[in-house]
């Protein structure tokens, strides 16, 4: 086995193992680890609640963020703070409900994720230099990680039933709509969409 960085071994070992592996990558990743988009009409439809939710609600805070960071340093701000207000067609109500529990959601996905990193460094002590030798075997990734997978995915599921409740049903199906339609379509497949 050629020695390559354990950092780059582990993220990927750990995207194949929970089967996710959504996201922005460069064509230099897709080659080293030999996926190929299978992308077709279809497909954004078919990207699991859990991944699109998760997203969603992180994508909102950053956007909060970002117009929060323009205007304490004086720059204008720009159409990031209403994004998904003016793009889905929201209520002040349902944007501020939105985010309200977007802010929850992170709060509680934290302690999770955190859980994962440290197993996931624990994992990179064990080669030195962060290098895998040759002829040495990457272990596979420990049970705990998956699963924290698992209830990260049923987190993200538990609070787009929340936003459902809140906003109401024909509300929430428009609403779920815009994210599986137009949100969706900023999402790369890399492999196979998990399931």
């Amino acid at each position: 086995m050629k020695r390559k960085n354990i950092i780059t071994m582990f993220l990927a070992i750990a995207f194949i193992a929970i089967g996710m592996v959504i996201g922005n990558q460069s064509q230099l990743t897709r080659g080293l680890f030999n996926f190929e988009p299978e992308v077709n009409a279809q497909t954004f439809s078919q990207i699991p609640s859990h991944i699109l939710y998760d997203q969603l609600f992180r994508l909102v805070i950053n956007f909060r963020k970002k117009a929060e960071e323009q205007r304490l340093t004086g720059e204008s701000v720009t159409s990031l703070k209403d994004y998904f207000k003016d793009e889905a067609k929201l209520t002040d109500s349902q944007n501020q409900k939105l985010e309200q529990l977007a802010i929850e959601y992170l709060q509680e996905v934290e302690p999770i994720d955190r859980q994962a990193r440290q197993i996931i460094d624990q994992l990179r002590r064990q080669f030195q230099d962060g290098w895998v030798n040759e002829g040495q075997q990457v272990p596979p990734p420990p049970i705990e990680l998956a699963a924290l997978q698992e209830q990260r995915n049923a987190l993200a599921v538990s609070y787009q039933e929340k936003l459902q409740e809140l906003f109401g049903k024909d509300d929430f199906e428009s609403f779920d709509n815009f994210v599986r339609q137009n949100f969706a379509q900023n999402f790369q497949a890399i492999g196979k969409i998990p399931k």
